[in-house]
């Protein structure tokens, strides 16, 4: 008996030191690569912040209230949100606007009224009351740089800052890149003299939308060149935050497409390191010449290096050097068509470019590729072409740039003085105070330019 139990324990031993060795082995990292960290989570904040809700009800917003409207669907839907998020007595609804001169001495002053006083969540479907309390007064534009300082200047540590508005620079008469350029640059010293008071934490999110407008709109020429229009409009929901406090908000508050109605498009502005994450080289994929996988930057889960690049495969066709990584972009805080636009790729050899930037579905993907890669669930493949043979014995870095996106380019206009001139979502000025945005945070992070990097080492 005493036989049988001693050799049970040395099974049992035996054993736990071959799952000790498997558990190394797979754990282990080879070469000097680091290990890949697990995507991190937003933690949650210690004590709610506040929300403070300001809606532009100038008379050039009016036609976003009339009937019923995506509009007025986005704000009761927000709302109802934030009262479950953050509850009810932390939210407040201002109207903010320009009331008129009351002699040319005085001028146009911007006014911010208390819009709602209870039960928030039905303030979208009582908002044409309110909104139209007091119209002799109001102007017809508003002043967007001075919303930017009045907003600035009513954002801290603990608010939470929500603009609804068109955001159209209202410029006058003259000459139009002249006055829309000094506009951008009062936008820029609003967010850089904010950062200065209050050390630089803010970020910013800037959502395109869209809804049926029935009103008069108001081109920069003057109140007296308005017209009428009845169609689609983009307005704009802008959040200003702390950067931790803007996290969990665009955690909690989803702001895309399916998320919000008449969701188009959408920008975040905010500074943060060069994210880690999750990516491997395709063996079989999207490839362009056969290479082998270079075991000192190699796990089973990923392939970091690559050597051994044989082109015979294609010296009928005259193809290049080509392979595909794939890469885990979810927690990349950017839009599905910016992670598409090869564009907004840069590569730190010269020698290379990104041709192709797709999702991943197992489809697309080499069964041996899929099985090393299926556990870390990557989003999107990137397809890296060489441009010429001179591509062996190199770091390649791959890197997402942070840049304003193609879409603010596309739908800026430097003229809406007609109705066929606002057709395709176009706004008047837009790409103006979204430089001078960016361009400030460019100011205040000069280093902070990618989104990630990630590196590939190709060898002979």
């Amino acid at each position: 008996m005493k036989r049988i139990v001693l050799c049970l324990i040395a099974v049992l031993c035996l054993m736990s030191s071959s799952c000790d060795a498997q558990t190394r082995r797979r754990g282990s990292r080879v070469g000097n690569e680091e290990p890949i960290p697990q995507t991190d989570t937003v933690k949650p904040l210690a004590v709610k912040p506040v929300v403070n809700i300001y809606i532009e009800n100038s008379g050039s917003m009016d036609g976003f209230v009339n009937g019923i409207t995506s509009f007025k669907d986005a704000i009761g839907k927000m709302l109802a949100k934030l009262k479950y998020y953050y509850d009810e007595d932390n939210v407040q609804i201002f109207f903010i606007r320009n009331d008129k001169a009351k002699s040319k001495k005085e001028g146009e002053k911007l006014n911010v009224v208390k819009a709602c006083e209870s039960d928030i969540s039905n303030f979208a479907n009582a908002i044409d009351v309110r909104w139209r309390e007091d119209i002799p007064n109001r102007g017809h534009n508003t002043n967007l740089n001075n919303i930017f300082k009045e907003l600035l200047n009513r954002t801290d540590e603990k608010t939470i800052t929500i603009l609804f508005s068109d955001c159209i620079y209202s410029i006058g008469s003259g000459g139009v890149e002249d006055l829309l350029s000094h506009e951008k640059w009062t936008t820029y010293d609003a967010f850089l003299s904010h950062s200065k008071k209050n050390n630089g934490s803010l970020a910013t999110t800037i959502v395109k939308m869209k809804s049926f407008f029935n009103g008069w709109y108001y081109p920069y020429t003057g109140d007296n060149k308005r017209f009428s229009f009845k169609g689609e409009l983009p307005y704009y929901i802008c959040v200003l935050a702390n950067q931790e406090i803007l996290a969990d908000f665009n955690n909690k508050i989803k702001l895309g497409k399916g998320e919000i109605d008449g969701y188009d498009n959408k920008y975040v502005l905010a500074h943060s390191e060069s994210a880690n994450l999750y990516y491997s080289v395709l063996m079989a994929t999207e490839n362009k010449g056969r290479f082998k996988q270079n075991r000192d930057f190699c796990s089973s889960s990923y392939v970091h290096g690559i050597k051994d690049i044989d082109l015979k495969p294609n010296k009928h066709t005259g193809a290049p050097f080509t392979f595909a990584v794939a890469l885990d972009m979810k927690n990349v805080d950017v839009e599905e068509d910016y992670l598409l636009d090869t564009r907004n790729y840069t590569l730190t050899e010269d020698n290379f470019k990104v041709v192709k930037v797709e999702r991943v579905e197992k489809g697309i993907v080499n069964a041996n590729d899929w099985q090393r890669i299926k556990d870390n669930n990557p989003t999107h493949i990137v397809v890296v072409e060489a441009k010429d043979m001179h591509w062996t014995n190199v770091r390649l870095g791959i890197a997402l740039k942070k840049q304003v996106p193609g879409w603010i380019e596309d739908c800026s206009i430097l003229d809406d003085t007609g109705a066929s001139k606002l057709e395709d979502g176009k706004s008047f000025g837009l790409k103006y105070w979204i430089y001078g945005i960016s361009e400030a945070y460019e100011e205040l992070y000069p280093e902070d330019k990618n989104y990630y990097q990630v590196t590939i080492t190709i060898n002979k």
